[in-house]
């Protein structure tokens, strides 16, 4: 009220829900004024602000048809954003996103609220930092770098602890080529929403023309839940089609990556019962926890796929089954799952566990296990500083884990 202009700007850090621009009211605004925003946001804005003030000017265009090149600028810069440009913009918005978030978590501000409510400010916080970064011209190449140091391990932790209660949301997601494909597919919904008002030009851009944003949507990258839809439940079920693949996979039990694959790319984009997830449970019992990956490399992603579809569909007795197959897989291959990945899956199938007693006891037994097994110096160093980070932020799993952090200690400081 004070200062319309600058008060749209501030509301657009809150852009990390597509739902926001739907709450923006632009009745009072004059064309000018609005005008003067999209100048300013096409030319000086953050990407996450950018994004909701495209989901908000196509909802208005009709009305203030002054911002349509704004708009397409903003469409076109987001199309060329390049996610592997360790000085572009998605890397830098990645980053400082890790940054706020990880300077949050060490801290412990905000830690009583919900994880997307402290979310939305930590991006909000680092979309501001980017507006100033643009505004002076700062050279990027190395921000990310320096920005990790000392914050990616307490944002990596956190978002994990945070499944306990937000299970459709993993760290993985702020990687820059998740973001772009967070971008791009909001940015095309927002233009399918509200097709007719569209000019021929955003039309082209997004939807029908010759190379539109269109056609870079992906499955399931393209339709993984963003970073305030952790909680949310999904409204749709899978394809019958679908769901047949799923089944059809798990009970052929072939044991090699295709056995699971349907399931954990369907498992955040659709609502998978408990009956698929306790076939899964099963097949893995059928394969007597011995899977064909082919690659040493394929390991990792398919025991972290199940993990993550145990966290998405709320399975105890999937998470039990996967701490069992990686159990296995890092006695037996020692190169693919070493100690660190071995606790990043078992955080992953932790969050299966809503109630906080469950989840630390999970959490408690799968790290303590790791901690007695024979590590190297080095992985030992790195799963101590874990714990002592965990407990940090979760103070009750300092029972939990009490015995491991001992053993650790045991070990490094004898």
């Amino acid at each position: 009220n004070w200062n319309r202009i600058e008060g749209l700007r501030l509301s657009l850090l809150l852009s990390s829900h597509s739902q926001v621009a739907r709450c923006i009211d632009l009745e009072a605004f004059e064309a000018t004024e609005v005008n003067q925003v999209y100048e300013w946001l096409s030319a000086h804005g953050d990407r996450l602000s950018q994004v909701g003030g495209f989901e908000l000017g196509v909802r208005h265009v009709d009305r203030f048809p002054g911002i349509e090149p704004h708009l397409a600028d903003i469409a076109t810069q987001i199309s060329q954003d390049d996610p592997d440009k360790t000085s572009g913009r998605l890397y830098v918005s990645a980053h400082l996103f890790i940054f706020v978030e990880g300077s949050l978590a060490r801290r412990g501000t905000l830690r009583s609220f919900p994880p997307f409510w402290r979310r939305q400010a930590s991006f909000a916080q680092a979309s501001l930092i980017e507006r100033q970064l643009v505004a002076q011209k700062v050279q990027t190449e190395d921000i990310g770098e320096w920005l990790d140091a000392g914050r990616g391990q307490y944002f990596y932790l956190q978002t994990m602890a945070d499944m306990r209660r937000e299970p459709r949301w993993i760290p993985d997601f702020i990687e820059p080529h998740q973001l772009r494909h967070e971008f791009v597919g909001r940015i095309v919904a927002a233009a399918c929403e509200n097709a007719e008002k569209l000019p021929l030009a955003i039309r082209a851009l997004t939807l029908d023309g010759e190379r539109p944003l269109a056609a870079h949507l992906t499955f399931p990258q393209s339709y993984n839940p963003g970073p305030m839809e952790g909680g949310a439940s999904v409204p749709r079920e899978p394809p019958d089609e679908i769901s047949a693949e799923i089944r059809k996979n798990l009970e052929g039990a072939a044991g090699d990556v295709t056995t699971f694959a349907a399931l954990v790319n369907c498992s955040l984009v659709f609502t998978i019962g408990p009956e698929l997830a306790g076939l899964a449970a099963k097949t893995i019992r059928d394969l007597r926890y011995l899977l064909n990956t082919g690659r040493t490399e394929s390991v990792f992603p398919v025991l972290s796929g199940l993990a993550m579809v145990a966290a998405a569909t709320r399975s105890p007795e999937l998470a039990r089954e996967v701490r069992v197959l990686v159990r296995a897989a890092f006695r037996r291959s020692p190169d693919a799952i070493d100690a660190i990945n071995a606790m990043r899956i078992g955080l992953l199938a932790a969050a299966a566990h809503e109630g906080r007693d469950d989840w630390q006891e999970f959490v408690g037994e799968w790290i303590t296990e790791i901690a007695f097994s024979a590590l190297p110096d080095d992985d030992a160093r790195q799963v101590l500083s874990h714990i002592r980070t965990l407990v940090q932020i979760e103070p009750g799993l300092g029972s939990t884990l009490s015995k491991a952090q001992a053993a650790l200690q045991a070990l490094l400081y004898r």
